[in-house]
């Protein structure tokens, strides 16, 4: 069976996300976790690392469909479509919202989205596991679309509208605030980077899921933005002796 070019394209970006992903999130976990200077810090390194690896599973699916098809193997049926990524998001969400909360110094406002977030993500990872069939899309033809094309609808698509919104208007202000209000060049650092990542992945996301008609050129931009944003979170942690440069950070 042959791929379409734009069936190539995405099966490549998507690929690409997810290993990039998964290396940031791996490497957060095991390499600069160690270096961090208290067991709470060390904590929110791990934490973040596991964000990493649950929300850029969202492209497990689609690269995993194409590597099998890449190498002569079926793509995933509609149920392994669905259940293989639709785990990340609610985790991936719940994770972050606790860890910007962390930064808040008002209660309420913490409960609140804390709340929010477990709320939804249980509510979306309950109705996709016991009725994926009734929340999903899923086209497919051997012939002539063999990379499945998967989506969510009805109740489930709104859950995951919250969650892209709750990065797209808290998450990534809150990490924005943080650092534009710190004198503190590294906490600046952080915060700028990590805000402006959250957010060009928040709407980078939307376009992605809501882009069925897309060309190859668009799916190709949109993907790299993705990337880009992924690179932006991940320098933000961990900050490299180049990034440090770039920020007049200076490097012990």
């Amino acid at each position: 069976m042959a791929l379409s070019p734009i069936e190539w394209i995405s099966g490549i970006t998507a690929t690409l996300i997810l290993v990039v992903g998964y290396t940031c999130g791996l490497l957060l976990i095991l390499k600069y976790s160690r270096k961090a200077p208290n067991k709470d810090a060390k904590l929110q390194i791990i934490l973040t690392g596991i964000v990493f690896i649950c929300l850029f599973s969202a492209w497990l699916s689609v690269a995993t469909s194409f590597l099998s098809l890449l190498f002569g193997g079926p793509a995933l049926d509609r149920i392994g479509a669905i259940y293989i990524y639709s785990w990340g998001p609610p985790v991936g969400v719940v994770l972050w919202t606790y860890l910007v909360t962390k930064l808040s110094d008002r209660k309420q406002v913490k409960i609140i989205m804390r709340c929010i977030a477990v709320v939804v993500g249980v509510l979306f990872f309950i109705i996709i596991y016991a009725s994926p069939l009734t929340y999903s899309s899923y086209t497919q033809d051997p012939i002539t679309n063999p990379l499945p094309d998967t989506s969510y609808t009805g109740l489930a698509l709104y859950l995951l509208a919250v969650m892209i919104l709750i990065a797209l208007i808290y998450i990534g202000p809150a990490y924005l605030r943080n650092g534009m209000k710190s004198e503190d060049r590294i906490i600046k650092a952080r915060g700028i980077s990590m805000g402006i990542g959250a957010i060009v992945f928040a709407v980078s996301a939307i376009i992605d899921a809501a882009s069925k008609t897309i060309t190859e050129v668009p799916l190709a931009i949109i993907r790299l933005i993705i990337l880009l944003s992924i690179l932006l979170i991940y320098f933000g942690v961990s900050l490299p002796k180049f990034y440090k440069k770039i920020w007049k950070i200076p490097v012990g």
